[in-house]
């Protein structure tokens, strides 16, 4: 509700009296002390209200007035800040908070006092002035006002783009909702213009000027050699010989002819993140950070390099692959085997007993550096009493086939050698594994930026993660943090590398990649992953620009339209697993949404709280889409862990908070349910922003209650969906000539009033297809629904024609408002696809 509707005409020459504040004793000398006076506190807007002063400060004191807070886009100012009175004239409604300090020279005080503006008409209010970038651009017309003790909850909104720049087709997507949006397309000034309506009564226009600027344009990275560039190739290079690269074609189209400024990062990467270095590779570069770098390849494999070009405010990269060739006539070289043999998976050389058959080795262990086929060879040194070698062992010729069924514990020796397609013979390694229970597995690193953000400011401690690393035996892990590359210029270092979520502060603007390293407490490190989870990249940015948050119920609940308490639908649920079958009864509930952008593009993390809600209430179930924080169920985790699926919801609806954009929740208790949601984009967090949910049984629905059925006969709660007042929907209508039978039922509805008499009004239905008919049946014009009184009523649609022509997205619209509450309007849109 609005803050006017807290005051009174009582308020007039109402005195605010606040403690003085000051230093500490001075030898019994009192601290001033100062009061201010407001000939009234509640005016209309374009009312001067005087205020003035009181305060036993000795001498001459030093005033200060302040306007500490004002309606948005207000431009009211004080008349005067350092005399001992001073006077406002509000332009909009809402609350005015002035506060004034007095010193003496020695000691201060302050306090304040709140004038409250009002209107007698509806006011509209089109929000600050915006300047942002081009794409989504939110219009808020929240400040908008009811007139005087008026139902914020009856504004209508009606919004106009009156001036855009030229070429753009810009439009609203949706010009009655209070903070609708739209896509800048192009730069320049816009112009909304924004009137709301209460009743009969529409207010003056209010309008908001945006300018929209230009966004970076990211640099374009090009890769050359000899001057020609070679992006989109694949350049043949030769084993042992210098390769060098250039980025001196790379352009900032901001900035033509001008270089000075880029930031140059060369990286052996590939794909998806993956090493860009073949097995067995040793190659560095040279230069890696400037705009020329140079590497020699030692194995005869495909190399790949990725180049980054950084703008100082965004980067850009592309990749090139480098086929390395032995020198012509080269002698043939062996193949290499890793020593030891690194394992397969998340193994260690202790291997847990089982009868599932373990690799002996990863796709790592092996490579020839004239890129030549190769295969293994195997040969059993020795193994455990019992173990059959034959029967329980393949001994491939590729790394993939090759291992042993673990059966027995003991120790088990294995000789491996490679052979190439020339014949030449690799080094010979012998490996041991150990058969045991409770056998040591390798743990897994992930680096993660703590807040769920890869975007901070320049200024920051970046705090990053390694928590979501795991141990599948449960052992201690030690962590070790490498900063791997920073921006031109920067110092950026670790406050200790060795603990699990470490500080960078980020003294640059620009990128910063971080490698994680954990080992357990027995010494064994993280396996490898291709997708390198191990590595992180941050940014740290000079400029940012907050989220944009329109927070949205998926129906307009409100005090007279509440939602309904009760049973949505009944079904049964068997578990795969357990074979169990057991109730599941799905409640009617409420969905809430951030609906969320970042002008940057930055990722956003999301937080709902609940923070109010009946005393001793619990959730129901109400979707298996609802946000788990996390968590996930299958038959199998539930069948572990002995719970039912159920059981696994009671829990997951215990929480108050959740980490999700969205979130979906059934009341079971008469009430008011009260969401509270944050958006942080790394930098800044905005909100909290609060949408409320009144909730009712049926029975003690206050107004008239719209209900869309099932079927024409639908009497069953669980047949019956709630659509708040007002209500809009769209759907498409598909009707097909080949039918023996065509259905002209769209959708069926049942209105009951519980309060007293309700007149329709204003009911049309309209088609724009030439051989169809939209038409309501049971629903008239002037139709009075009277208390107590349910009326059914269908949407159908009539074929005029037996032989109409096939249609595609012709447009059906029903409506009908409801007299004296243009705010309550029901609207359905149907797309007519007739084949």
């Amino acid at each position: 509700m609005s803050s006017i509707f807290k005051h009174s005409m009582a308020g007039l020459g109402m005195a605010l009296f606040l403690a003085a504040c000051g230093g500490g004793g001075d030898g019994g000398s009192a601290a001033p002390s100062v009061s201010i006076s407001a000939d009234k506190t509640l005016v209309e807007v374009g009312q001067t209200v005087k205020l003035t002063s009181s305060t036993d400060a000795g001498g001459s004191p030093a005033y200060a007035w302040k306007l500490r807070s004002f309606p948005p886009a207000s431009k009211a100012v004080l008349a005067t800040t350092d005399q001992p009175g001073s006077a406002i004239t509000p332009d909009r409604v809402g609350d005015y908070v002035v506060g004034l300090n007095i010193t003496d020279g020695q000691r201060g005080a302050e306090a304040q006092v709140t004038v409250t503006a009002f209107s007698k008409e509806p006011t509209a209010n089109a929000g600050e002035d915006i300047a942002t970038l081009p794409g989504p651009v939110q219009l808020d017309g929240s400040g908008s006002q009811p007139p005087y003790q008026g139902d914020p909850t009856r504004l209508m909104y009606s919004w106009v783009l009156v001036t855009v720049p030229e070429g753009s087709t810009a439009s609203i997507d949706d010009a009655t909702q209070v903070q609708p949006r739209f896509t800048a397309d192009k730069t320049g000034d816009y112009k909304a213009a924004l009137t709301v309506r209460y009743g009969d009564m529409v207010s003056a226009v209010d309008e908001v000027d945006i300018k929209v600027v230009a966004a970076n344009v990211p640099p374009v990275a090009v890769i050359s050699q000899d001057g020609q560039s070679v992006n989109g190739k694949t350049l043949m290079v030769v084993r042992g010989q210098p390769v060098t690269l250039s980025a001196e074609l790379s352009t900032d189209p901001d900035h033509p002819g001008e270089t000075g400024h880029l930031q140059y990062r060369w990286d052996f990467q590939g794909n998806g993140n993956s090493n860009g270095l073949p097995i067995g590779s040793e190659a560095s570069m040279q230069g890696e950070r400037t705009v020329t770098m140079t590497f020699t390849p030692d194995v005869a494999a495909t190399y790949y390099v990725t180049l980054y070009v950084y703008d100082g405010v965004t980067r850009s990269s592309t990749m090139l692959g480098l086929r390395a060739q032995p020198p012509e006539g080269a002698e043939n070289m062996p193949p290499v085997l890793a020593s030891p043999l690194p394992p397969s998976g998340n193994n260690t050389y202790e291997i847990e007993r089982s009868n599932q058959k373990v690799i002996f080795t990863s796709d790592r262990a092996a490579f020839d550096p004239d890129g030549d086929s190769y295969v293994y060879e195997w040969t059993w040194v020795s193994y455990p009493s019992g173990f059959d070698p034959v029967a329980d062992s393949t001994l491939s010729t590729s790394y993939w086939d090759s291992g042993f069924i673990p059966k027995v514990d003991g120790d088990y020796v294995i000789e491996a050698r490679l052979k190439d397609s020339k014949g030449a013979y690799s080094n010979t390694v012998r490996q041991t594994y150990t058969v045991m229970l409770g056998a040591n597995h390798a743990p897994r690193a992930e680096a993660s930026s703590a807040t769920g953000n890869t975007n901070f400011m320049v200024g920051e401690k970046a705090s990053l993660s390694g928590s979501n690393s795991s141990d599948v035996d449960g052992n201690r892990l030690v962590f070790r943090w490498e900063l791997l590359d920073r921006p031109d210029g920067s110092e950026a270092a670790f406050d200790n590398a060795k603990v699990e979520r470490p500080l960078l502060m980020l003294d640059k603007p620009g990128y910063y990649t971080a490698r994680l390293t954990v080992t357990d407490e027995w010494g064994f490190p993280n396996y490898y992953a291709n997708n390198r989870p191990n590595y992180i990249t941050i940014k740290a940015k000079s400029e940012n620009h907050a989220p944009v948050v329109r927070p949205t119920l998926d129906q307009p609940y409100t005090a007279e339209q509440p939602l309904v308490l009760g049973v949505r639908e009944r079904r049964k649920y068997t578990s795969g697993v357990t074979n169990v079958t057991e109730d599941v009864v799905v409640y009617n509930s409420f969905s809430v949404d951030a609906n969320a952008y970042d002008p940057d593009g930055d990722t956003m993390t999301y937080l709902w709280n609940l923070t109010g809600e009946p005393s001793g209430h619990q959730f129901a179930f109400a979707s298996d889409a609802a946000c788990q924080n996390g968590r996930t169920a299958s038959d199998a985790s539930l069948a572990a862990a002995g719970k039912t699926l159920m059981q696994y919801w009671a829990e997951i609806l215990e929480a108050r908070s959740w980490s999700c954009a969205k979130q979906t929740l059934a009341p079971t208790m008469p009430g008011n349910y009260l969401m509270e949601a944050l958006v942080y984009d790394g930098s800044i967090t905005v909100g909290p922003y609060t949408l409320s949910v009144p909730a009712v049984d049926r029975a003690h629905f206050p107004t008239l209650l719209l209900e869309q059925l099932k079927t024409l006969e639908s009497a069953d709660e669980t047949e019956l969906s709630q659509r708040a007042l007002p209500n809009k929907q769209q759907n498409y209508v598909n009707r097909y000539s080949f039918s023996e039978n065509f259905d002209p039922d769209v959708s069926y509805y049942r209105l009951t009033a519980f309060d007293k008499d309700y007149k329709i009004e204003n009911l049309k239905a309209v088609s724009d297809a030439a051989d169809f008919s939209a038409i309501f049946e049971g629903l008239e014009n002037g139709q009075i629904i009277r208390k107590g009184e349910s009326v059914v009523f269908r949407l159908q649609l009539q074929r005029d024609n037996p032989n109409a022509e096939m249609i595609f997205n012709a447009t059906l619209l029903w409506s009908f408002e409801i007299a004296g509450r243009p705010d309550w309007n029901f609207s359905y849109t149907g797309w007519l696809t007739y084949m």
